[in-house]
């Protein structure tokens, strides 16, 4: 059956208890779908590549005066390995290269933040 490589399809599974638990878990603890855990999953098992973008929030958001942080950077690592973004209060741009985090500072310093950082737009 060949399919358009950006079409969409439905697929009925049924999971024992043990398996749902662990599924939501992850969900909740990453704030990653369920549909984005599955398809990772998938594609690791049939040796296929997944790209995914992860975005926290949006320039708009900035705009509007919104700069508290909104993840942790060890779980913003979870989700990918390159992006941009800033920190909780402005504290500075995020550079994410290579699956290393950094912050630039307004005084032009460069530094490593802890993983419980908060992040805050981009990314």
């Amino acid at each position: 059956m060949a399919s358009h490589p950006d079409s969409s399809h439905s697929v009925q599974v049924r999971l024992g208890g043990g398996l749902l638990e662990a599924l939501q878990k992850r969900c909740l603890r990453t704030g990653e779908s369920v549909d984005h855990v599955i398809h990772s999953a998938l594609a690791e098992a049939l040796d296929l590549d997944h790209h995914t973008i992860y975005q926290v929030s949006t320039s708009g958001a900035l705009v509007q005066g919104v700069y508290s942080g909104c993840v942790r950077i060890g779980n913003l690592l979870e989700h990918g390995d390159f992006g941009l973004g800033t920190f909780d209060g402005l504290d500075g741009e995020g550079i994410l290269l290579d699956g290393c985090c950094w912050q630039a500072r307004s005084d032009g310093s460069v530094v490593k933040p802890p993983a419980d950082a908060l992040g805050r737009s981009g990314w």
